[in-house]
């Protein structure tokens, strides 16, 4: 996380919502060029009104769920934002990020492998972050639904102690 790659795109690939999905060819070798910290994040950051369609819950979960019948409103599926503070929560079905984001509580299932595994080693489970940049993915249609996933928490204090490889 947080390198900076040149590949070669071969073609845009979007599915349904997923618009930014695209193909990468195969046969030329990825070549990391860098990395970014912290201020190179922000001027990445998406300000979005609203993390799609709000509204729907799953039990354990706040505002992480969209209708499939609401598939039409939406239009991508990354998000990359910025919140002051994370709480990351387990109950034994699962982690979930909990946030705020202009205005609106959010708990959102958690699948960043990072934060998985130091809650698991820790025996963690509530972990309080501060500021961070979280990118938020919307995956494809399950039972009904659209699931919101918190795909990756970068916390500032940990960037910028070096800490977040």
């Amino acid at each position: 996380m947080l390198d900076v790659v040149k590949l070669r795109l071969t073609e845009r690939k979007p599915s349904d919502f997923q618009r930014e999905n695209w193909l990468f060819d195969h046969t030329v070798r990825w070549e990391k060029v860098g990395r970014i910290g912290w201020e190179e994040l922000n001027g990445l950051e998406q300000q979005p009104e609203s993390l799609w369609i709000d509204g729907y819950s799953t039990w354990g979960g706040l505002n992480n769920k969209i209708p499939v019948s609401r598939q039409d409103e939406v239009s991508g599926s990354l998000v990359l934002i910025r919140v002051d503070a994370v709480e990351i929560k387990g109950d034994g079905s699962g982690l979930f990020a909990h946030f705020d984001y202009m205005g609106r509580d959010y708990a959102i299932n958690l699948t960043d492998p990072v934060y998985e595994e130091i809650m698991e080693a820790k025996g963690y489970r509530r972990h309080k972050l501060g500021e961070s940049f979280i990118t938020v993915s919307l995956g494809k249609e399950w039972h009904g639904y659209l699931f919101k996933f918190v795909a990756a928490i970068i916390e500032r204090s940990e960037l910028e102690s070096g800490d977040r490889q």
